[in-house]
């Protein structure tokens, strides 16, 4: 499967309506994963407001019981200065020659009205988006809980070598439907959003009901009792995140662009966050209640992923070929340690290290480590296990071991897992340079497995 016309750079997945959903992102073009009848297929979303020269640097979607589902854009585009000439000095030519890049979030948001609409993401990206001008290049955008604001948020690094928060202002964001409601006749491979045609679109819980909305011609939300109008739903759009001023701890000294972001919450409630940067540093930071913390440690080359994976285990991989994982926490006497990576064999075999994923792909219970390449290899690591319990990270020798590998056709720029065809099995979706490849799990296997899960919960069973 390969997009029409650009190669695909960006992709974030999300769940909305209890069903995993897939955007993908070229230079300037949008593209959701669907699927009918057990085919994939690629539909184009439309970008409202989004001038044709604009290109997608970064993406990111999200959606829960308590906001509307929100697909976040990451844009840069030239910004033409005309410069002072003479008609008549014909040695000063007129020409639009960029003089500098303009950068902007485009927020989309909408409420659906039935089921159906709620399922083509086409009706969230064709409204008039919340547009954001920023004065960096947007380069990698994560919806996390933060505990600094006490609420989840948009964070989004960049060209200018920190992190931003985008706030959701909840009170103008209304739920989207929730899972146990449909409209008319849902899809019969869905049962779970099954209902009749007398029940509300929303829930009586939520305070709201089917007849607090009615169609205008136009297809978007008109008044009634209760209900909102075109305006109004423009207006909370407009305003539906603002950025939040104060910088992470650890990051607001950094001076290189951060290319790699993600986010943990650990046990104790301990909020990790970890960014790698052009220059090859990996900042990690922690902040448990009032108290912060930050490590920094030197890699060779640009750093392309950064992901958490398991019991505070840190993967990292770099564009001069290695992938390596580190443990970290924080100690009894409340400090925050990084472990000495540890390489993950075969991974400094194939080229600059372009992606990493975690994802349990082999129903063993236990996260798998993911790595993509630009060597055109998939990568899958899997944790030793010594005596029936997972070994720790920071000894000479890897604790992690090479499970498998892909190899595909092209350089490998993501990786993402979800039960996209919603078949109860999760997929691997790999894109890369000329085309989304999609694995579909052995459901063999998968029994199989399954039976030896059961069989062990009956002997732990038998033993307390």
């Amino acid at each position: 499967m390969s997009s029409d016309t650009n190669t695909i750079l960006n992709a974030c997945s999300f769940e909305y309506c209890g069903i995993d959903r897939l955007i993908l992102a070229s230079r300037n073009q949008l593209l959701s994963l669907g699927s009918e009848s057990g085919k994939f297929s690629l539909q184009e979303l439309p970008l409202e407001g989004v001038p044709e020269d604009s290109e997608i640097t970064s993406l990111a979607a999200f959606a829960d019981k308590t906001t509307l589902p929100v697909i976040a854009v990451g844009l840069t585009q030239p910004s033409f200065v005309v410069p002072n000439y003479s008609p008549t000095d014909f040695s000063s030519k007129m020409e639009s020659s960029s003089q500098g890049r303009d950068h902007k979030l485009f927020i989309y948001s909408s409420q659906p009205q039935s089921y159906l609409e709620a399922m083509d993401l086409s009706n969230i990206t064709q409204v008039r988006p919340q547009s954001i001008d920023i004065g960096f290049t947007p380069l990698r955008m994560m919806y996390c809980q933060s505990f600094m604001m006490d609420m989840a948020s948009l964070a989004v690094t960049g060209s200018d070598s920190t992190i931003h928060f985008f706030k959701q202002n909840v009170l103008e964001c209304r739920p989207p439907i929730p899972r146990e409601y449909s409209i008319g006749s849902a899809v019969e491979s869905v049962p779970r959003f099954a209902a009749s045609e007398d029940e509300s679109v929303y829930s009586e819980e939520e305070g709201y009901s089917e007849d607090d909305i009615t169609s205008s011609e136009s297809g978007h939300l008109s008044e009634s009792p209760g209900g909102v109008t075109d305006e109004s739903a423009d207006r909370r759009r407009s305003s539906l995140f603002e950025m939040f001023p104060v910088p992470v701890f650890g990051f607001d000294s950094i001076t290189s662009p951060i290319l790699s972001l993600d986010s943990m919450i650990g046990s104790s409630s301990v909020q990790f966050f970890a960014g790698g940067c052009e220059n090859g540093d990996v900042v990690v930071t922690a902040k448990r209640g009032e108290e912060s913390y930050v490590f920094t440690r030197k890699f060779q080359g640009p750093i392309s992923c950064v992901e958490f994976v398991g019991d505070n285990h840190l993967v990292v991989g770099g564009t001069l070929g290695f992938a390596a994982v580190m443990k970290v926490d924080l100690d009894d006497n409340a400090s925050l340690r990084v472990h000495e990576p540890v390489l993950l064999p075969g991974s400094t075999e194939h080229d600059a290290v372009l992606c990493s994923a975690v994802s349990d792909v082999d129903w063993d219970g236990e996260q798998e480590v993911l790595i993509g390449t630009y060597g055109e290899q998939l990568l899958a690591y899997s944790r030793v296990r010594e005596g029936g319990a997972l070994s720790s990270i920071g000894g000479s020798d890897s604790e992690y071991v090479l499970d498998w590998t892909r190899e595909f056709a092209h350089p490998i720029y993501s990786i993402k897992t979800g039960d996209f065809n919603q078949d109860g099995a999760e997929e691997l979706v790999v894109n890369t340079l000329r085309g989304v490849h999609i694995l579909q799990p052995d459901l063999q296997a998968a029994a199989k497995s399954i039976l030896v899960a059961v069989e062990n919960l009956e002997q732990l069973k038998q033993i307390m």
